[in-house]
């Protein structure tokens, strides 16, 4: 299942759903997977890979929140999906294409 294919799946369940990307780089997947001595990581490229195109094949859907992970910290992130999440409007649109590539 894709990951937009996902995102519907759940929303099937009667709740107030927060949509969160959270993004970083090719690269920087690469060196983050080979700091941590994964074993598998051109399976976690490939993974990658066809997350982004899934996600460009759907870049209409929206988002509540987007957060490149390689430009702000974790603590940052959990606040701002902290203050979305209180907040009134739980849908944005982002252009996701500027952030994939």
């Amino acid at each position: 299942m894709g990951q937009a294919e996902g995102v519907s799946a759940v929303e099937a369940y009667p709740a107030r759903w927060l949509r969160v990307l959270l993004w970083c780089p090719r690269e920087v997947t690469r060196e983050r997977c080979t700091s941590r001595g994964s074993k598998d990581v051109e399976t976690r490229l490939a993974v990658w890979d066809e997350t982004r195109r899934d996600l460009l094949a759907h870049a209409d859907l929206r988002w509540s929140l987007l957060l490149e992970t390689d430009r702000v910290e974790p603590d940052a992130s959990a606040k701002a999906i902290d203050a979305q999440a209180v907040s009134d409007t739980v849908e944005a649109t982002y252009d996701v294409r500027q952030v994939l590539g």
